[in-house]
């Protein structure tokens, strides 16, 4: 999660998800309803880890919110999707609303992003994991073009986000030079 949506239930910026589901807008125009039935049809008809190309932007982005047990059952019914489940929708950001020029074939077009309250977690910094104990990770030691540039506290909280050496693995560096900061 990127925005503080409801910090003191735990919905923080930083807050591990997962993906659940995405919910399509049915109200508005003819044309919108049959786009959000075919956006709806082309992701169930797609296997998992497949790319899914939609016409319409979704409502929101439903995410799951890991959880023990204990804390699922105590958390409040009204603010999930799924009973038994922490399911919450992130919807669009309006303040975050931003103008991309588009080049190749559609130079001089413009289009409209208006972003959900999430990052994919392909990737994420060393000080965005501060303070996480994490099942697996892969590190890249390599310089970046610009900063914050890895120094010794980095690489510290890298190596303590797992419990055991087994669990970590480093991407290969790029240059003889990466390693000198």
């Amino acid at each position: 999660i990127t925005d503080n949506i409801g910090s003191r239930i735990g919905l923080a910026n930083g807050t591990f998800i997962s993906m659940h589901s995405i919910t399509f807008n049915h109200d508005g125009t003819a044309l919108q309803r049959r786009q959000a039935v075919a956006a709806e049809q082309a992701i169930a008809a797609t296997a998992g880890g497949e790319l899914v190309t939609v016409d319409v932007a979704p409502l929101s982005v439903n995410v799951r919110v890991p959880k023990s047990a204990a804390e699922v059952a105590s958390w409040p019914p009204e603010l999930t999707m799924v009973p038994g489940a922490i399911v919450v929708p992130l919807l669009a950001d309006p303040r975050k609303q931003e103008e991309l020029k588009l080049r190749g074939t559609f130079v001089g077009r413009t289009v409209t992003v208006q972003p959900h309250s999430v990052d994919l977690g392909f990737a994420i910094s060393v000080w965005k994991c501060q303070g996480r104990t994490m099942s697996k990770v892969i590190l890249s030691l390599n310089q970046r073009p610009a900063g914050p540039h890895f120094d010794f506290a980095a690489l510290f909280v890298a190596f303590s986000r797992v419990r055991k050496g087994a669990d970590m693995r480093r991407l290969p560096v790029q240059s003889a030079q990466s390693l000198q900061y």
